[in-house]
């Protein structure tokens, strides 16, 4: 299966970038070449140059219109770019999301456009009309394209953040025979869980609250008080120590013992400042603030059996969704690979950038993550859904541990998918803006045409 990954991640689509830096690279050079006077000595090289620049505007629209984008609109285009409010409102936002620095490029498009738009609609004498307006069409059906891919691309965005947290649960999972872990039985996961959220509550809220007990030792001793406040800063010390570190994807007998030894500990709080306050009983205020805080906050340590279980998985079953699963992926995968059995694209074809466009939502479709992460959630949950003791946890372990090598190989084959994916976007959307800078260069200066001085 690696040898299709790889060969999926090497595929080199043609992409549009690489042809709008051909033409600034060319459009450079004949600025480059076009003297800044006119003179009689060098009125047949501007002439020249003239008509290369002609020719470039020329070959530049038909290979375009080759590559299969439009240069002309349809209604329904038009209608979504009306103005600069319009498009941002039919464009999903990428923020806060894995390709949230994709698409920079896309927004100087649409601070471009209204100049854009203005100066193609004033024209040049120098530049034909009809050629600028062919220009404008093509960058209009661009930011069409850019619009409408948004949705799949963070759609599928997040669809890989959802994969990557299942992916993380099977390995936790294939990993306990390694480290010698007992899955915990479904009955405590409830418990569990609720362990978990009082200790983050007070490991987050007990240092600052020792924090102030602190503060306050320190303001009475500057008034004569002889106080100790060593206990506060053991006890923060040892929070310290406790910090949560077990496996919050995967409950197992790790998690308990965490459970039962930070139980231990905060129990221990009450004995410390009880006695703290005896021999501090002019400040014991103090300790009554955190022992009341703690009273409050008191059912940490104690992992209950849950009553109300509706159904408990068997180990057959769960091998079963496995199988399932594992079946599911090999079909996946082949799909993917059917897209490359197609005829290679390349910059000689027709319509290639429509081609290319093509190829990479194929891909997208065609892992069809939905239904993967559906299957793979329910092989998780199945598996957690075990009452688990040490030779059912082996048992399951083993299991998830033969069935990962696929599900780590689609997992990679997804992030090669999704990487195609962000870059390509970037540089669709980067091709976009040089092409409209392009045009609207061309649509204010024309060809550059020196003036007789």
């Amino acid at each position: 299966m690696n040898v299709y990954i790889e060969r999926v991640s090497n595929e080199d689509l043609p992409n549009l970038l690489e042809f709008a830096s051909e033409l600034i690279s060319e459009m450079d050079r004949l600025k480059k070449e076009t003297p800044s006077e006119l003179k009689d000595s060098n009125k047949k090289l501007v002439a020249a140059l003239k008509t290369q620049k002609r020719k470039l505007l020329s070959d530049t629209i038909k290979e375009i219109r080759r590559s299969g984008l439009k240069t002309s609109l349809t209604s329904n285009i038009l209608a979504t770019q009306k103005s600069i409010n319009l498009i941002l409102a039919n464009s999903v936002s990428f923020d806060n999301s894995m390709i949230s620095n994709c698409d920079p490029y896309f927004f100087r498009i649409l601070d471009l456009l209204p100049r854009l738009r203005a100066s193609v609609s004033e024209g040049t004498e120098e530049v034909p009309q009809v050629d600028i307006e062919k220009g404008l069409s093509a960058v209009e059906n661009l930011i069409h394209s850019l619009i409408v891919t948004r949705v799949p691309v963070k759609k599928f965005s997040e669809n890989l953040e959802s994969l990557s947290k299942w992916y993380e649960k099977v390995y936790n999972l294939a990993s306990l025979n390694n480290l010698s872990h007992t899955v915990a039985p479904v009955s405590v996961s409830d418990s569990i869980k609720m362990n978990i959220e009082s200790i983050r509550h007070v490991q987050f809220w007990l240092p600052k609250l020792l924090d102030y007990a602190l503060v306050t030792l320190e303001s009475v001793k500057k008034i004569g008080f002889d106080v100790s406040s060593s206990l506060f800063y053991q006890l923060k010390i040892k929070l310290n120590e406790l910090v949560l570190s077990v496996d919050e994807v995967v409950y197992s007998d790790s998690t308990s013992k965490y459970i039962e030894n930070f139980g231990r500990f905060y129990n221990s709080i009450v004995a410390s400042l009880n006695t703290w306050k005896v021999e501090n009983s002019e400040v014991s205020f103090v300790a009554d603030v955190v022992l009341k805080w703690i009273s409050n906050n008191s059912t940490i340590g104690e992992i209950t059996n849950s009553t109300s279980l509706e159904s408990l998985e068997s180990v057959e079953i769960v091998e079963k969704e496995f199988r399932n699963l594992t079946n599911s992926i090999i079909l996946v995968v082949q799909k993917v690979v059917e897209c490359q059995k197609q005829d290679e694209i390349s910059r000689d074809d027709d319509n290639w950038l429509v081609l290319s466009q093509h190829r990479m939502s194929d891909y997208i479709k065609n892992l069809r993550l939905n239904t993967i992460i559906a299957k793979l959630s329910k092989c998780v949950n199945m598996a957690l859904s075990v009452e688990h003791n040490l030779q059912t946890s082996e048992m399951i372990s083993a299991l998830v541990s033969f069935t990962y090598p696929v599900i780590n190989q689609f997992f990679k084959l997804s992030l090669k998918v999704f990487e195609k994916t962000r870059v390509n976007y970037y540089d669709l959307a980067k091709a976009t803006f040089i092409l409209s800078n392009s045009l609207y260069t061309l649509s204010t200066k024309g060809f550059c045409t020196p003036e007789k001085p």
